[in-house]
């Protein structure tokens, strides 16, 4: 077997599959069926998806071709890009019968998540794709509190091993006389301790920053616990236009890779004269590593280059040398894909 290696992980090769196709309310329907168990008539409820694993691979098919629909021009005065495909192409990209296309067709029409406009004799059908209806809130944070039950939790007691739960609470809490706690101190530290860690991050929110997802909020709550809501405001909105303007197309792995990496988006107004040739050429060697960071969350060379010699400005006048060193091996870096 070849394995993957981080140079293949780029994204290239793979169709893109939503998650939210999958354990979304908006996408399945309950059955109710009535069953004798025990001369007793009982209704069972099952949950079962709207949309069958061949539908959510040919929606991911489909979302591939957006961008080469952007290239090609096509999209209506309302600016919804659309697809052209044959049912043809399609069973062969699939390796799927004609009939079970049709019906995934159908299965994305029925939800709300494709629209066929007919092409015509001897040509492609055109596909307008519908938005995917993110999953309920509650259904999120149940799948998250799933996780942490089963470690612990759902456990028979007599499968604990009580001496490592002795271990790790004590390491944690020493043990104390009962006689020396305060209950009603120890409630209003507990409470303090709890309220004031979840202040700390009210900021995180998806309606205030609608761009946000909720994976990416607990990564920078788990990897910087320390951030401050202005620096994430100033990262937030230097993303965010970025994204807009066809730049960044992962805004949500662009935030985070510059938070975790604390991007500085403005050079500090330094007197460029009180520096020395070694704290210079130290300050744009940062600035350079910032632009090849930048370059492989935007894949631009060009906007790539121009923004480091908008940084290195301050420079250039006492130390050009030093600029035009850097540029090269920035330009070099670029070149090689990095």
């Amino acid at each position: 077997m070849e394995y993957i290696t981080l140079a293949d992980v780029d994204a290239k090769g793979y169709y893109p599959l939503p998650k939210n196709l999958f354990n979304n309310k908006n996408y399945q329907i309950k059955i109710k069926t009535k069953k004798k168990i025990k001369d007793e008539v009982k209704t069972i409820v099952t949950i079962k998806d709207k949309l069958n694993d061949t539908s959510k691979i040919l929606y991911s098919i489909l979302c591939d071709k957006l961008s080469d629909s952007v290239s090609n021009g096509w999209w209506d005065q309302d600016k919804r890009v659309y697809v052209k495909f044959s049912v043809s192409k399609l069973c062969q990209i699939l390796n799927k019968s004609r009939d079970t296309v049709i019906k995934c067709k159908k299965e994305l029409e029925e939800s709300n998540l494709l629209k066929i406009v007919p092409g015509g004799l001897g040509k492609s059908d055109i596909f307008y794709l519908g938005k995917i209806k993110p999953r309920p809130s509650e259904d999120m944070e149940l799948e998250y509190l799933d996780k942490t039950d089963t470690i612990f939790f759902n456990k028979p007691v007599d499968n604990i091993d009580q001496s490592k739960v002795t271990l790790q609470t004590s390491r944690k809490h020493p043990c104390k006389p009962v006689d020396n706690v305060d209950s009603n101190n120890y409630y209003n530290n507990y409470i303090t301790t709890t309220s004031s860690s979840g202040e700390k991050f009210s900021f995180l929110n998806i309606k205030k920053y609608p761009l946000l997802d909720l994976g990416t909020i607990n990564n920078i709550k788990k990897y910087k616990p320390d951030i401050q809501e202005k620096y994430f405001d100033n990262i937030y909105k230097a993303i965010e236009c970025d994204f807009k303007s066809g730049k960044i197309k992962n805004f949500c792995g662009a935030l985070f890779t510059a938070i975790k990496n604390n991007w500085a988006l403005t050079p500090p107004e330094e007197n460029k004269t009180q520096l020395d040739p070694k704290a210079a050429r130290k300050k744009i060697r940062e600035r350079c590593n910032y632009w090849v960071d930048f370059y492989c969350i935007s894949k631009d060379k060009d906007d790539s280059l121009n923004r480091y010699r908008i940084d290195t400005e301050i420079y250039k006048e006492t130390y050009p040398e030093l600029v035009e060193e850097y540029e090269v091996k920035l330009e070099k870096a670029l070149s090689k894909g990095v």
